[in-house]
């Protein structure tokens, strides 16, 4: 049953792996700062969502008692928000640049 919620709890995963595989796509075709930010910022939401997703399964599996797992999450959130600011800045030069070819 373990099994179950644990496939379960990374098929919410495939949406960002799209969104990483679209960014990294788009850096591929056109080599540019804003699609660079999209993927760095896709990429640590992606292993952020990973590690929100693994440390109770390990902790739960292992029998790991992190003694300052608080400090672990509050790290992860501050990378998670970096990554987050990376994506917003990356797509808003984007569409910046897309708005003014067309003006």
């Amino acid at each position: 049953m373990e099994i179950i919620n644990l496939l379960s709890s990374f098929i919410t995963i495939l949406p960002e792996l799209a969104v990483v595989s679209l960014c990294v796509y788009y850096y591929s075709q056109r080599k540019s700062v804003d699609g660079l930010l999209m993927c760095i910022g896709s990429g640590l939401g992606l292993l952020i969502s990973g590690f929100y997703r693994l440390l109770p399964v390990i902790n739960s599996d292992f029998y790991l008692n992190f003694t300052n797992q608080s400090l672990w999450f509050t790290i992860a959130s501050v990378i998670g928000f970096v990554g987050s600011v990376c994506f917003a800045i990356g797509l808003g030069m984007l569409l910046l640049e897309k708005i003014n070819k067309r003006a």
